[in-house]
């Protein structure tokens, strides 16, 4: 089937919820080029000598911003009187239908848009890893122990990322001297 290069906004994706033990339907867009280059740039970026992995907080923004809607159903905010969950729907003119279902969802379900950030934002690299492990996987290799004697130290100590709520400053790669 060929890849479709139309603009929509109601690609779907389903996730079975841990939390809910459900299945949920997301509604999606597809990301421009210039915003699949924005998630790679946020996910790992240069701090002076290190290079800093900030890849959920990648997943969750731009998984929020290429989020368009929710299925009606899949998703509550309290209870009514009897106790039973109050519904919320993300189309103008559900039944459910709340003004404010994406700031719900981004604030308390991330986990949900760090899986579809990942989906659609890293899944084709993903898909070509496992062909190229596929590949790989047919020669036969002969397993090998690892020498301890031969493992590197490492170099500094294990440190926590940077707080998500403060800038970071991308600093320019050094030119090439090789021309």
């Amino acid at each position: 089937m060929p890849r479709d290069l139309k603009q929509t906004d109601r690609n779907e994706f389903i996730i079975m919820d841990a939390i809910s033990a459900c299945e949920i339907k997301l509604y999606y867009r597809q990301p421009t080029t210039a915003e699949r280059i924005g998630f790679q740039r946020l996910a790992w970026q240069r701090q002076g000598k290190k290079v800093i992995n900030r890849t959920p907080e990648a997943r969750a923004q731009y998984g929020a911003r290429i989020l368009t809607g929710i299925r009606e159903g899949d998703f509550s905010c309290g209870e009514d009187a009897a106790g039973h969950p109050i519904l919320i729907a993300s189309e103008p003119g559900a039944l459910n239908y709340r003004p404010d279902w994406k700031e719900l969802v981004i604030s308390t379900a991330g986990d949900l848009l760090m899986v579809l950030g990942m989906q659609v934002f890293e899944g084709s690299f993903n898909e070509l890893v496992k062909a190229f492990q596929a590949n790989k996987d047919d020669q036969p290799e002969e397993p090998t122990e690892p020498d301890p004697e031969e493992e590197e130290p490492l170099e500094e100590p294990f440190q926590l990322p940077p707080d998500p709520d403060e800038a970071v400053e991308i600093l320019p790669l050094a030119p090439n001297s090789n021309g």
